[in-house]
């Protein structure tokens, strides 16, 4: 049976993608037959077992029981008590945990459990002041965030703005970054998912001070490659094993030196997202830059840990969905640091599942944690990136040839990707804003991505960039305020794009 798919092109605002062979160099297909509507609902574990993660918070005795046989099958020195107070979780954004020196996840993960901190003294919590711990409450456990705020780092950070600016003027020297990484949505998957979002956006538009950017044809890369869209985004080069070059690094290195205040948090058991048995050759000739702030390892929990790398349902956590603890840690990271300049990634995994229903229970908390900024005139001075590392993944379901025409197989490279941006704050008049507009249609990628940031980042967004004409030479990105010329674009300039990941089809 044949469904229309007469909807699935569309974005914000009813825009459509614009396939004119005399603009564009390729154009990207539609699905002849669109049948995950059909599916929406039916394939929800989460609602077919009743999934309450407040009501599913284990009981003190369950908790402690988990971590002592979890602590005796690890064979770690630690102290196992029965009855603990307190497990502290360690900071990873130091030279212990540079990920870099682990060759397997299960290191990392090893390297956690063996640097917590189990207690029942009050006098060490209290001393130890941790940013994040488990804390035991009457018959529960919960995790307590509490971020530090460096006084040094950001008077330190303030001064490098200070020195770039000393007429103290209002320019884009004051510009934040708020990176929201999604690991696997496409385009098409958000708007049937993301509702809440989707009327968020929506109301940002060329009338209001702040405005939305949606780009139609984002292309993403194989997920399984070492240049893959979350490394292309955030380093700088990608080294040759065979030839002398200079060690890749990766954007903070610029972020920092631009006098930004940074931070991650993400509900993944590493410091990256990739697989690093296959990729350790590549990273050990790169420069590892960490975060002034990281919230990493409580997700290196027992209890988050055995729920498996891509469930089905919801991922809960000591009483909450899991991605709640990023928000709140990236809430309390944008709001103790007004008077800096920030970049802040969170980065959220549900979307990484076989069934595609997983990722809908973000939507509201992603948009509260949003529109709180927002109404509290946090946003001020913002831009905003929505990122998916790929499409949907639907790998066990869909992943043959005998869907080929169907949406959920065209959507598996077809990634989600907005920019959202305070206009008034940023200074940013109408012809600013003439490339980014124009490049909402064009073929984008990663690369664009990243050197979008690094312009940001350089407070080059904008008049400094907006004339340049692509070039001929390597140059695989560039900033979506310059101008890129749609007739060179297609997957023929990119070898993470071959026959069955590229969605942009010759005429």
């Amino acid at each position: 049976m044949k469904f229309n798919c007469r909807d699935w092109p569309k974005g914000l605002n009813h825009e459509v993608i614009n396939n004119d062979p005399l603009l564009y160099n390729c154009q990207f297909k539609f699905p002849e037959k669109c049948h995950i509507d059909i599916l929406n609902k039916v394939m929800d574990y989460s609602e077919a077992r009743n999934v309450d993660c407040f009501k599913d918070n284990p009981n003190a005795d369950k908790v402690m029981n988990t971590w002592k046989n979890y602590l005796i099958n690890k064979y770690i020195g630690n102290e196992i008590l029965y009855d603990f107070k307190a497990i502290i979780y360690p900071e990873t954004n130091n030279d212990n945990f540079t990920f870099n020196k682990f060759e397997t996840l299960e290191k990392f993960h090893d390297s956690i459990t063996k640097n917590i901190i189990i207690t029942n003294d009050t006098k060490l919590i209290e001393e130890k002041n941790p940013e994040i711990m488990l804390l035991k409450q009457k018959e529960k456990y919960e995790i307590k965030i509490d971020l530090k705020f460096k006084e040094e780092l950001s008077f330190n950070r303030n001064k490098i703005l200070d020195e770039e600016n000393p007429d103290n003027l209002i320019t884009a020297n004051k510009n934040n970054i708020l990176f929201l990484y999604i690991d696997a949505l496409s385009r098409p998957h958000f708007f049937r998912k993301m509702k809440y979002l989707t009327k968020f956006l929506s109301k940002f538009n060329k009338n209001s001070s702040y405005e939305v950017f949606q780009f139609m044809k984002y292309q993403s890369f194989k997920n399984d490659y070492y240049m893959s869209g979350i490394q292309t985004i955030f380093y700088e080069s990608n080294p040759k094993i065979n030839r002398i070059k200079p060690n890749n690094s990766h954007i903070l290195s610029h972020l920092k030196q631009k006098g930004y205040i940074t931070a991650q948090s993400a509900n993944y058991c590493f410091k990256e997202f990739y697989p690093v048995e296959r990729e350790l050759n590549y990273f050990k000739k790169t420069n590892i830059e960490e975060y002034d702030h990281e919230n990493i390892a409580m997700f290196c929990d027992p209890f988050f840990l055995r729920i498996g790398d891509n469930p089905c349902i919801k991922k809960c956590l000591y009483g909450k969905n899991s991605f709640e603890y990023v928000l709140d840690y990236g809430y309390q990271f944008w709001t103790k640091y007004q008077e800096n300049k920030k970049f802040l990634r969170l980065s959220f995994f549900e979307g990484n599942e076989k069934t595609g229903e997983v990722i809908k229970y973000l939507d509201y908390y992603l948009y509260k944690f949003l529109d709180n900024l927002y109404q509290n005139d946090l946003l001020n001075n913002t831009f905003i990136f929505l990122v998916s590392g790929q499409g949907n993944s639907y790998n066990d379901l869909y992943n043959s040839i005998n869907y080929l025409d169907y949406d959920f197989f065209i959507e598996k490279y077809l990634g989600t990707f907005f920019i959202l941006l305070d206009k008034k704050g940023l200074n940013l008049t109408k012809d600013d804003l003439i490339n980014i507009k124009n490049n909402q249609q064009n073929m984008v990628t990663a690369y664009d991505i990243h050197y979008t940031l690094k312009n940001i980042a350089q407070n080059k967004f904008y008049s400094d960039v907006k004339e340049v004409k692509e070039d001929n030479d390597d140059n695989l990105g560039k900033s979506l305020f310059g101008f890129i010329n749609s007739k060179e674009r297609g997957c023929f300039k990119y070898k993470q794009i071959g026959i069955g990941v590229c969605r942009c089809y010759d005429f």
